[in-house]
């Protein structure tokens, strides 16, 4: 690929999600990274297949920045960038919550996934005695499911944790939020999504016409540990959030970074696979995109992420906000 191609395309792109994300919902929090540079997309070539890595400077053979010493990197950043749109050809990238999928190809071979392995976890009885109304009742066994959690029931006795981190939210909710596990701060105060992250997801859910009480957030696991990663503790927490959702009974279901992606929808595709894409979650629409803290770190993909938004704005009759719905 020509790299100069490469680059222009990476920053028409990054500019299209910034304006778009600015003029739709009044966000003006977009920050520009302070390694940013603007390249010098007159020099350098990168001849087919020879794309360098993310991260890794491109060889002086291959291109030329007789400029700033940093355009060159940040010229073969852009150009990896550019490169992960293609699907890839063989195995399937694993990458750390939050982040995007950095799996990329030179051949543009067609690779179908296998079918797709279906959660099949087993709610928790519930033996709610409250009244009233179904709102008042799902509250209450909401209630009653995280009182029924004990202090280390869903992980190792020598679990670090402070608090237990259960779901919150409106107890009928339409629109549901799952992301992979609470960070330090929810550690501390027992509440989800109270971070930085947190406040670009109410400032998302609010650019859909929406507050944050009238969705439900919750986790994959209800914990903070420093001693456990994050996958061996899923299947002790899938029961649980099989209940969760069996309550609040929402609409639609949007999964936030991969791992949750790849939870809720069975499938082990590399996450530019799933996001944006409709699944099924025994028969709630699931849509992936991207976590809050990847956009901390990659403001340019929140064009992205309000595409994926207004798709949920469609699926439930929520119109622009400021307008009728339709």
């Amino acid at each position: 690929m020509n790299t100069p191609h490469a680059a222009f395309a990476a920053l028409v792109a990054a500019a299209r999600g910034a304006i778009e994300w600015h003029l739709e919902t009044g966000d003006l929090s977009l920050t520009v990274p302070e390694e940013f540079a603007l390249p010098n997309i007159g020099t350098g070539v990168i001849t087919d297949g020879e794309t360098p890595e993310a991260g890794q400077e491109a060889s002086p053979s291959t291109t030329q920045s007789p400029g700033d010493p940093n355009q060159a990197a940040l010229i073969a950043k852009l150009a990896a960038v550019a490169a992960e749109t293609k699907p890839p050809a063989r195995s399937i990238a694993r990458t750390t919550p939050g982040q995007t999928s950095s799996a990329t190809s030179t051949a543009d071979v067609v690779v179908h996934s296998p079918e797709p392995v279906r959660p099949n976890w087993q709610p928790v009885l519930i033996d709610s005695q409250v009244g009233g109304s179904e709102m008042a009742q799902r509250a209450g066994s909401l209630q009653t499911l995280k009182d029924q959690i004990g202090a280390h029931s869903l992980c190792a006795p020598h679990c670090d944790h402070t608090e237990l981190v259960f779901g919150h939210g409106h107890p009928g909710a339409r629109v549901l939020f799952i992301a992979d596990s609470p960070g330090p701060r929810e550690d501390s105060i027992g509440l989800p999504f109270v971070d930085d992250a947190g406040v670009l997801l109410g400032k998302m859910i609010r650019a859909m016409g929406l507050k944050r009480n009238d969705t439900y957030l919750t986790y994959l696991v209800k914990c903070y540990s420093t001693v456990l990663d994050i996958e061996s503790r899923l299947d002790a927490s899938a029961s649980i959030l099989a209940t969760e959702i069996g309550i609040v009974k929402p609409e639609v279901i949007v999964t936030l970074g991969e791992l949750a992606a790849r939870r809720l929808t069975g499938r082990e595709d590399a996450f530019p696979h799933l996001r944006g894409k409709w699944f099924d979650y025994e028969g709630i629409p699931v849509l992936p995109t991207f976590h809050p803290q990847a956009l901390l770190q990659h403001p340019q993909s929140k064009g992205q992420v309000w595409t994926d938004l207004k798709a949920v704005m469609r699926q439930i009759g929520l119109g622009a906000p400021g307008q009728a719905s339709s």
